[in-house]
């Protein structure tokens, strides 16, 4: 398993940014309150320190931004990074 796939787009005045993998997956029924919390891992034979989500949802908030999460186990998992764009003015 492995693989990461990255698409981003501009739609209706938002920028957003995805992550894709098909690797091993997070079951978010039973641990989806935990995903971006600090020091968590769900993958414990998989090298990590449980940081790079905090960290990232961290810092997109603190932007304006917001970050979602979709997974299903042995699928993979996908992140989204939205950002909204200020909508130009019509009157200049």
């Amino acid at each position: 398993m492995g693989g990461l796939d990255f698409y981003s787009a501009y739609v209706y005045w938002r920028n957003s940014c995805k992550f894709e993998d098909n690797g091993l997956g997070i079951d978010l029924k039973n641990k989806g309150d935990q995903v971006f919390g600090l020091y968590k891992r769900f993958h414990l034979h998989k090298e990590g320190k449980g940081m790079g989500l905090y960290m990232v949802k961290t810092q997109v908030e603190t932007l304006g931004g917001k970050v979602l999460i979709e997974s299903e186990v042995n699928k993979g998992t996908r992140i989204t990074i939205e950002f909204n764009k200020t909508k130009p003015s019509l009157t200049n």
